[in-house]
């Protein structure tokens, strides 16, 4: 049964614990982005399944290990994300997607690339940055098309590193960089393009720039959020 088309509805493919979807989850309910999420599809049992859970959201579970081939696992994966009707599909995913189903999709793929494409495609770009000595890196969001994080670039958030810090540290602030970049990027869409950049800061006090307007409410929201995020890790330490 397909799921009936809402406007703007997106759908996620997840690999880990979906802590980037649940910001955006609840902003959307928040009415801080014209979105909905409908439905939440992963490859293995993972923190989104009891994301799906927390948020009352379906999940789908396309288990690759249950499939004998690659394409087997791409065809159950295409039928689940299409099965919720989404107009938009985001990625935290560490696999390349079909070219099949980003076409079932019109190209509307995006997905978060923790480096500044076109440097450090692939497998562990914040363990490239960080060995390279870069003095910088950051996120990219990005369609996504046939290549290796090679499609048309949406918007970037450009953050300091050095190459004495680990990649969890590094990893952890572009995570944080992550956030208002993909709501300007959301809120952007169809038209987003780079135009003045604005700085902010992330919780270990490094200051980043982002490529996109960052709304104000979106700031607020973010502030509030993630200082609730650490007062919550702490009670529990």
């Amino acid at each position: 049964m397909i799921a009936a088309k809402h406007t703007n509805s997106f759908v996620a493919v997840c690999s880990g614990s979906g802590s980037g979807l649940e910001v955006v989850a609840i902003a959307c309910r928040q009415g801080l982005l014209n979105y909905k999420l409908t439905g939440i599809v992963t490859d293995r049992a993972c923190g989104a399944v009891q994301l799906g859970d927390r948020l009352g959201v379906p999940v789908t579970t396309v288990n690759h290990a249950s499939y004998l081939s690659r394409r087997d696992f791409d065809i159950a994966l295409k039928r689940a994300v299409l099965s919720y009707s989404p107009n938009i599909l985001l990625l935290y995913f560490d696999r390349l997607v079909d070219i099949s189903l980003i076409e079932a999709m019109n190209g509307q793929v995006i997905n978060t690339h923790y480096s500044l494409l076109p440097a450090f495609p692939g497998l562990k770009a914040i363990s490239k940055a960080v060995k390279s000595g870069c003095c910088f890196s950051g996120v990219t969001l990005h369609y996504v098309d046939r290549g290796i994080d090679s499609g048309t670039i949406l918007g970037q958030a450009v953050c300091p590193i050095s190459s004495s810090e680990s990649n969890e540290v590094v990893g952890k602030r572009l995570f944080e960089a992550s956030l208002p970049l993909t709501f300007a990027v959301l809120r952007a869409l169809p038209h987003s393009s780079a135009e003045k950049g604005e700085w902010f800061q992330v919780s270990d006090g490094s200051n980043c720039l982002c490529s996109l307007p960052i709304p104000e409410d979106i700031r607020s929201f973010l502030v509030s959020f993630m200082n609730k995020h650490k007062n919550n890790r702490k009670e529990n330490e």
